[in-house]
C-alpha cells in the first residue's frame, strides 16, 4: 500500500505558531513512517512463507498441481488488491403434460435452467410424474460442459442423475460420469475416487461381465458355450 510522504505546510504566523506546526507534521511524519515500515515487515514475512512453501513443496514431493494450489491460495489470502468480475447468463424453460381420465390424474412437469459463465454451460433439469397429486417418480438431471473442477483445472463434460421414486421418497439411482481430454471416469454418489476409469492405454474397473469374448494378448477367452481358452498365436 502506498504512503503518500508530503513536505509541510508552514502557513504564516508569529514564531510559536510556526513552530507547533512543524512539531504537529513530525508527528504526523513519525507516524506515518511507522505504518509503512509495519507494511514493509507484513510483506518480507509473506514473501518468506510463499518461498518456504515452494521449498516445502518442492522437496515433499508434490506435484506441479499441488504446488500451484498452494502458491494460489497464498497468493490471494495476502493479496492487497483483488479484481473479480463475474457475468453470468440463465435461461428457465419449463414444460408440463397433463393426462385426465376416468382412472385418474397424471401429471409430468419438467423444468430446465440454463446457467452460462465464461468457464462453463450447465444444464439443472427437474423432471416430476405424479398420479392424482401423489409423486411417482422425481428425477434431477445436470449436463456440465468447460471448467467441471476450477481447484484442479480440469476442462470436460460432467453428467449426472439422481432419481428418487415412492413415497417416502427412496432414491434408485445417484451416479455421474466425466469425460475429459484425457479420460472417461465413473462414480458414484460420495466417492472421491472412479469406480470405473478409462484413458487412452489403460481401463480401470471394479467389475466385468464378458458375455461372448475376452482377448488377452495372443488368447481369446470364449464364453459363450462353456469356458474355452483359445490360443490365436
Amino acid at each position: 500500500m502506498a504512503t503518500d510522504i508530503r513536505l509541510p505546510v508552514i502557513t504564516s504566523g508569529s514564531d510559536h505558531e510556526q513552530l507547533a506546526q512543524v512539531k504537529s507534521y513530525l508527528y504526523q511524519l513519525v507516524e506515518h513512517l511507522n505504518y509503512a515500515l509495519t507494511q514493509v515487515d507484513r510483506v518480507a514475512i509473506q514473501t518468506q512463507e510463499s518461498v518456504q512453501a515452494v521449498q516445502k513443496a518442492a522437496s515433499s514431493g508434490k506435484t506441479t498441481q499441488d504446488t500451484f494450489n498452494e502458491l494460489k491460495g497464498l497468493i490471494i489470502n495476502s493479496a492487497d488488491i483483488v479484481n473479480a468480475y463475474y457475468e453470468e447468463i440463465n435461461r428457465r424453460l419449463s414444460s408440463e403434460y397433463v393426462a385426465i381420465s376416468d382412472f385418474g390424474t397424471y401429471t409430468e412437469s419438467i423444468l430446465t435452467d440454463y446457467v452460462t459463465t465464461s468457464a462453463f454451460n450447465e444444464q439443472i433439469t427437474d423432471l416430476t410424474r405424479s398420479i392424482d397429486g401423489d409423486y411417482i417418480e422425481k428425477l434431477k438431471g445436470t449436463i456440465k460442459a468447460g471448467l467441471i473442477d476450477d481447484v484442479e483445472g480440469i476442462y470436460g463434460i460432467e453428467i449426472g442423475q439422481v432419481t428418487t421414486t415412492g413415497e417416502p421418497p427412496v432414491e434408485t439411482f445417484n451416479k455421474y460420469a466425466r469425460f475429459t481430454a484425457g479420460s472417461l471416469e465413473f462414480y458414484l454418489p460420495g466417492s472421491t475416487d472412479p469406480v470405473a476409469k478409462m484413458t487412452s492405454d489403460e481401463l480401470v474397473i471394479t467389475n466385468a461381465t464378458i458375455q461372448y469374448r475376452l482377448k488377452l494378448g495372443q488368447y481369446t477367452v470364449d464364453v459363450k458355450d462353456g469356458l474355452k481358452f483359445i490360443w490365436e498365436g
